[in-house]
């Protein structure tokens, strides 16, 4: 395989000043494809909306109210609305690749959820018994994730039958 330095280069005389073009031709050149899948969504919550509506109520609507036209206020409306609309609440790009972390069971979704909410609860009250089983779920919740990725990769070995390709790949 020739290396990108001996590949030809061209110029490009179009005649219009001295700063001509220079053209380079790569030929058989591989592009990475992505294989996690995106979605667009947006963030819709507590605190966007409130914004949202705070920013409707300030917006003039005097181009909706002062035309005749039904078609024309439709749109007017339409495209004042979708403004602020989009303004408030702009798109995400999100990566759907959900199987990142096949060990993790619906169990550990649930608890972790719970945890976080415990967690925001001990944030907004300074209750000692609250913080103390707070600490103690934390501590049961980590464990229960150590023994799942446990679990998971050591069936992964047993049923394997090249052993050290599979270890290298967990561990990668």
């Amino acid at each position: 395989m020739d290396s990108l330095w001996s590949r030809p280069v061209y110029t490009h005389s179009h005649g219009l000043s001295d700063h001509d073009p220079l053209l380079l031709t790569l030929n058989n050149i591989r592009l990475h494809i992505p294989t996690a899948q995106y979605t667009n969504s947006r963030l819709i919550n507590e605190c966007t909306l409130p914004e949202f509506q705070s920013k409707l109520t300030y917006e003039s609507w005097d181009s909706v109210f002062n035309v005749e036209d039904v078609d024309t206020i439709f749109n007017e409306f339409i495209n004042t609305y979708l403004r602020v609309f989009h303004h408030s609440f702009p798109c995400k790009r999100f990566s759907s690749n959900q199987n990142t972390k096949p060990w993790i069971t619906r169990g550990i979704i649930v608890s972790s959820q719970h945890k976080r909410d415990l967690y925001m609860l001990c944030r907004l009250t300074k209750d000692t018994k609250l913080m103390n089983y707070y600490k103690k779920y934390t501590r049961i919740l980590s464990d229960v994730v150590k023994m799942a990725k446990f679990k998971y990769y050591n069936q992964l070995l047993q049923n394997s039958n090249n052993k050290s390709k599979v270890a290298s790949n967990i561990i990668n």
